[in-house]
């Protein structure tokens, strides 16, 4: 999905591209979005544009328990 996603930014709006990888799984991964879309937010120069994406996986490693 990553892959998808930066393919598709690249063909149509050639930008500098950042990443946070976060786990997205266990109890923990509310946190940890939440401290990334923070982080982001916190930079000298945030973002105009944040995308969270998931990709691939079952439903049940979304559960979180």
């Amino acid at each position: 999905m990553i892959r998808d996603i930066l393919h598709r930014l690249e063909d149509r709006f050639p930008t500098h591209v950042m990443l946070w990888p976060v786990p997205v799984q266990a109890r923990a991964r509310p946190k940890k979005i939440a401290a990334a879309v923070a982080g982001f937010n916190a930079l000298a120069a945030p973002p105009d544009l944040l995308i969270i994406a998931r990709g691939g996986g079952s439903i049940e490693d979304l559960w979180g328990v």
